[in-house]
Parts: C-alpha cells; sequence; structure tokens
C-alpha cells in the first residue's frame, strides 16, 4: 500500500518482532500453517494492526439496500399489492 499510494496504514514486522513482544503466543495456528516451517524474517502488516488504523475507515457495512431510502419501495402502490399484503 505504501508503494502505490504513499501511505502507511500499520507498521510492517517481521514474525520474529512480533513473537519478542509477545513470547506467550501460541505457535499451532502458524506452525500448522507454514507446515512447520515459520518465516521468522519475513515481513508483513498483521490484520491486528490494521484493524487498529486510525487510517482505516468502514466503506461498506454489509448491509445491501435494493431501494434507497425514499425510492420506489417506499412509494405507495397505485392498485398493485405488495408480496405480504
Amino acid at each position: 500500500m505504501r508503494d502505490s499510494t504513499g501511505a502507511t496504514l500499520a507498521p510492517v514486522e517481521s514474525f520474529r518482532s512480533l513473537l519478542s513482544r509477545r513470547p506467550d503466543t501460541d505457535l499451532s495456528f502458524w506452525n500448522l500453517w507454514y507446515l512447520g516451517r515459520i518465516p521468522w524474517d519475513r515481513e508483513t502488516v498483521m490484520p491486528a494492526a490494521l484493524l487498529d488504523s486510525a487510517l482505516v475507515h468502514l466503506v461498506f457495512d454489509g448491509q445491501a439496500s435494493v431501494d434507497p431510502p425514499g425510492g420506489v419501495a417506499d412509494q405507495p402502490s397505485r392498485g398493485r399489492s405488495r408480496p405480504g399484503q
């Protein structure tokens, strides 16, 4: 993201640095994910860091509406009945 937009959304860190900050972390998932060969020096942006970033904003809340408020669905019907009426 930084290369394309110039914005740094969250810090880049390695698994090694993450583990040094949280030495009690359970590595079972990562051992399974990487088949026992965790890439300790691979740099990544942790998903939790993205969620905590002040630069990340909600764009879509998961609710889609067919008609916007005040749209066709909110108009009284003219002789036609709606399903369920």
